[in-house]
């Protein structure tokens, strides 16, 4: 195998397409491993209809993630069925919105609060809001639209753990066998000191015995990552030295690679210990031997900043906190340290941040919707003058409207987004899974106050619902626009296109080194957070204003669906997954469909009243049913009535060859097991290699190979 130097220039281009193809979503049909990073070349790319069990490798986060996606599309066509279709027809059949000849004498008569009869308007609850003599039968299918998506919501719940579960059984990972224990003191042989506690101490007593096969520690990477900045000062002055035609000595180089390995052997400890059993159900033993904190589940539930969520235990007269592992992807490992010292404060300063963030783009999205609202009243009373003019306040009324939701858009997509990810970067969340959901809970929040709730303040206040202008343009145009640009941004992916433009402008240069290179190649990571926060903000917007605008349910399906389908291109064509996401995440996103039935009801009840003026007890006890929905425990009650198998692994953990492990992973001990794992590697290669030519002839069978493939060309062909 090819020794790999990650300061090589110019660099091998060979080299790094091998270690984009390893990074790439992908399978293998032979094992080819890429000597920089040890993992194996995915040669064989997934067609898009692949099917969401096939995605098991990535982990049970991303066969969730399209059922989570297909789920919102079956909540907003069980809505169409039940109540969506329904005031669709009676919108349109409804009377009370006028023409431009009529509209225009009525404001010369005094009369405000006009309904002008336009596209819009035509399909609102304002063409209908004279006709109340069948209003029950909308509280009646509003009624039940609430029940059915509350079940389906449950039925949901119950399908998403059935397939963890079935994610778990088709692949077996590091995490399987592993727990994370934190809380540990600085001691010296603390690794020997676990290995003695979990054999001997917590066993005690019983006849179960347990085997520990392997420990690692995570550390303070602050000193490494200087380091390392260092280091690519250095890469840049040898960069130069290239361009210039100039030789370059790579003394500098060897004394901080030197500097890089005594300080991995004098790092900090952070007190978080991953240690790894025998088998499956030793870990499971551990795990049951634990006592639940209180406090931390009654602080946690409350604020939902995800404090320690660990077993207590008593080690060796401390106390200790053990949980299940995540995977070894999962670890955001330069977050580690931060997490075990300083988590509460940093989550506190964190929230602190994020509430502050939210007054200021709240008070910004407020005067921009309060300027928008009041131009249009401007122009109203402009143009007002005459049935031409009108026609002209009528054009310029949907190009505000649409500008505005435009500008929306953009926000929620670019600025918002940077926002977000600097404060939770900032809390230190010791998993990716964590840190996504933050951001993705985060995100959808900020996008639904933006989008919709805003707006219907601003609009309410100043009584502008219906007129030219109001409401209700503002909102269509904001479902148009968040139909079409959300997945048309996903499809043409910025991100895909600056890196194809980079690395077209170094393959002419060449000015970059080996890992450079290999970075460059690797398609960028794709964001499953920024997904989630796109969906449940959809989701929220349309049932918000669908009762107002029931073409909404219609225009958000459309865009859900065309979301799925630029996500599903871009993940398997354009996307590298180097952080699994956990089933934590999906759950967490489901936790916030649970408002969905809630906001319907909300909702409807108040555009009932204030365009049609009636209120209705059938709304008050859906809502009652919606809030005991959403506060109960509803994933607690489906384990009391749903039985799920945990799944046992019965094989032994060293008879596993994972394709990531917590070694390889951490970038304190990622060197030596990566040189140990390509060692394996190379060694059971040259065994099968040998044991081939043993068995036969190796050039008979090297031409029975060509043979065959030759005959599955033609095949194909």
């Amino acid at each position: 195998m090819q020794k790999y130097d990650p300061d090589l220039i110019p660099p091998d281009f060979r080299a790094a397409k091998l270690h984009s193809h390893a990074h790439r979503v992908g399978l293998y049909d032979k094992i080819e491993v890429c000597p920089c990073c040890g993992q194996i070349v995915n040669n064989k790319i997934l067609p898009l209809l692949v099917d969401k069990d096939q995605l098991t490798f990535l982990g049970s986060g991303y066969p969730l993630y399209f059922t989570f996606i297909k789920t919102c599309m079956i909540l907003l066509c069980l809505n169409l069925m039940a109540i969506g279709q329904y005031s669709l027809v009676r919108n349109f059949q409804g009377l009370d919105c006028y023409g431009k000849l009529l509209s225009y004498l009525y404001v010369e008569s005094g009369i405000t609060n006009i309904c002008m009869k336009d596209f819009v308007s035509e399909l609102s609850l304002a063409n209908r809001r004279s006709d109340v003599k069948l209003n029950y039968i909308s509280d009646l299918l509003s009624f039940t639209s609430s029940i059915l998506l509350m079940s389906y919501i449950i039925y949901f719940r119950v399908g998403q753990k059935q397939l963890d579960l079935q994610c778990d059984i088709e692949e077996v990972t590091p995490s399987d066998y592993t727990v994370m224990v934190y809380g540990l003191n600085n001691e010296e042989n603390i690794d020997k000191k676990l290995k003695q506690y979990f054999q001997k101490d917590v066993p005690h007593g019983t006849d179960q015995k347990i085997s520990v096969k392997k420990i690692n520690l995570a550390y303070d990477l602050s000193e490494i990552t200087k380091l390392r900045k260092e280091r690519q000062k250095v890469i840049k002055e040898k960069k130069v030295a290239y361009k210039d035609g100039l030789s370059f000595d790579n003394q500098k180089l060897k004394q901080i690679d030197k500097s890089i390995r005594a300080a991995k052997k004098t790092c900090k400890f952070a007190g978080v210990a991953f240690v790894s059993f025998k088998y499956d159900y030793q870990k499971e033993f551990i795990l049951e031997k634990g006592q639940v904190s209180i406090s931390s589940l009654i602080c946690n539930s409350l604020t939902g900043l995800q404090f320690d969520e660990g077993f207590i235990f008593d080690f060796y007269g401390e106390e200790i906190k053990i949980q299940q592992a995540p995977e070894p992807t999962d670890i955001n490992w330069k977050s580690i340290y931060p997490w075990a010292k300083e988590s509460i404060s940093r989550r506190l300063l964190g929230a602190f941040m994020a509430l502050l963030s939210f007054l200021i783009l709240t008070v910004a999205a407020y005067f921009l919707a309060l300027k928008q609202a009041s131009i249009a009243m401007t122009t109203e009373k402009n143009f007002f003058q005459s049935e031409d003019m009108l026609s002209k306040h009528s054009i310029r009324v949907h190009t505000y409207s649409f500008a505005y939701s435009i500008l929306i858009c953009l926000i929620n997509s670019l600025f918002l987004d940077i926002v977000v990810r600097k404060i939770v970067s900032f809390q230190a969340f010791p998993t990716y899974s964590q840190k996504n959901t933050s951001i993705a809970q985060k995100l959808s929040i900020m996008m639904f106050l933006n989008s919709a709730f805003l707006q219907f303040l601003i609009f309410v206040r100043n009584d502008r619902i219906y007129e030219p202008g109001g409401l209700i343009y503002n909102i269509t145009y904001f479902f148009i626009s968040n139909a079409v640009v959300p997945p048309f941004v996903k499809f043409i992916d910025p991100d895909y296109i600056i890196q194809r433009v980079k690395k077209f402008y170094y393959k002419r240069t060449k000015n970059l080194v080996q890992s450079e290179a290999n970075e460059l190649f690797e398609h960028p990571e794709h964001a499953i957070e920024q997904g989630y926060a796109d969906i449940i903000k959809t989701l929220n917007v349309a049932f918000f204003f669908g009762p107002l605008l029931p073409v909404g349910y219609l225009l958000s399906l459309l865009g859900l669906i065309l979301y799925y389908w630029a996500e599903k291109y871009t993940l398997l064509r354009r996307k590298t997954v180097n952080h699994s996401p956990s089933f934590e995440l999906s759950s967490r996103m489901t936790d916030q469909l649970e408002l969905i039935p809630l906001i319907q009801i909300i909702s409807y009840s108040l555009f009932n009243y204030l365009v049609m003026n009636q209120t209705s007890w059938i709304n008050l006890v859906a809502l009652i049913i919606a809030l005991i929905f959403y506060y109960c425990p509803n994933d607690k009650i489906i384990e009391l009535f749903w039985q799920f198998e945990d799944n046992v692994e019965y094989q032994k953990y060293d008879e596993m060859n994972f394709a990531a492990h917590y070694d390889r992973s951490n970038p304190v001990t990622q060197s030596k097991a990566l040189k140990h794992w390509m060692h394996r590697f190379t060694k059971q290669e040259k065994k099968e290699l040998d044991q081939l030519e043993k068995e036969e002839d190796f050039g008979t069978l090297k031409q029975k190979h060509h043979e065959l493939k030759e005959q599955l060309e033609l095949f194909e062909v």
